[in-house]
């Protein structure tokens, strides 16, 4: 039976190479890197939020967070937003990059390219959060309680 031992280092595999898998195919290397490291983090969060949603209570935990629906529902926003969400990181990344490039003062030039980082890791983490989410999903589907429907008695 998963629990966050198994959850979490799933979760935080599933979300780095699926971070990095999403990172444009032109991405500078250093940048899929920081993606990736994003999509561990995120991973890692996703992996533990049906938990966090639904406590394990009790043995028959499975609420919303487990259902079907849920996951039905988190895959068609992640398939319909998450580039769109991710494109709007790494713009800002960019942005954030030509500032850095263009400060003569070092500290500010740090600063931006901190922000920069930090927007790629988030666009990353985006990518981890849902392949993470999905993860926990999928492994407790194949347990022997599986997935509600919708919750647990429906």
């Amino acid at each position: 039976m998963p629990n966050a031992k198994v959850h979490r280092p799933v979760g935080m595999a599933v979300g780095a190479f699926t971070a990095c898998a999403m990172a444009p195919r032109d991405a500078d290397p250093v940048n899929r890197l920081i993606e990736g490291l994003g999509g561990l983090l995120g991973g890692y969060i996703g992996a533990a939020l049906p938990d966090k949603f639904d406590p394990a209570t009790c043995p028959n935990h499975r609420g919303f967070a487990h259902s079907i629906v849920a996951a039905i529902a988190g895959g068609r926003v992640t398939v319909t937003s998450l580039s769109t969400w991710q494109d709007r990181f790494r713009t800002d990344a960019a942005a954030f990059q030509t500032l850095a490039e263009a400060q003569a003062d070092g500290l500010k030039r740090i600063g931006y390219m901190l922000l920069s980082c930090l927007a790629l890791a988030i666009a990353g983490a985006l990518a981890g959060l849902a392949a993470g989410y999905a993860s926990h999903l999928l492994l407790d589907a194949g347990t022997p309680k599986g997935l509600p429907l919708l919750a647990k008695g429906f």
